[in-house]
């Protein structure tokens, strides 16, 4: 193919994003960020999310969680998105994590419906917060998970 004979689109990298015909096209994640201010907005929903699981006692040392999450962006988005699915919320949620915790031996401990924090811990602690802990039943291998879609059966 001779691209220097044909047309060639091209987005220029100081353009950080196009909308066109409501459809949102991010060229540079980064800055379009920091124009959105979005690191303001994570920061919020996480402390938000922090505030209420010291609140409900859902674990025993938010401190250890907030050194951990710090301004890492990752960290940050992990802790919005459990924020906003809210699955911890369930009221069974404690009791059914404490059953699988043992049955799969994850780890963890749970004393009175409260996940005890150590440094170690964190990452799949903000994991199961967020249902990112899946198992397969076919095999029976258990995943950490980014993607969640829910199955319906017919």
């Amino acid at each position: 193919i001779a691209f220097e004979e044909d047309d060639v689109f091209k987005i220029d990298w100081i353009v950080d994003f196009i909308y066109f015909n409501e459809f949102l096209f991010v060229v540079n994640k980064k800055k379009f960020e920091i124009g959105l201010n979005f690191r303001k907005g994570m920061k919020t929903k996480g402390n938000d999310l922090l505030d209420e699981l010291e609140r409900l006692s859902i674990v025993s040392d938010i401190d250890k969680i907030k050194a951990k999450v710090g301004e890492n962006m990752h960290y940050l988005r992990q802790l919005a998105t459990i924020n906003n699915n809210g699955y911890f919320r369930h009221p069974k949620f404690m009791t059914n994590l404490a059953r699988v915790n043992k049955s799969e031996k994850w780890g963890l401990i749970i004393k009175a419906n409260q996940i005890e924090i150590d440094e170690n811990n964190i990452e799949v602690v903000l994991k199961v917060l967020n249902k990112d802990r899946l198992k397969d039943l076919i095999e029976g291998e258990t995943f950490d998970v980014a993607v969640k879609k829910s199955v319906a059966v017919t």
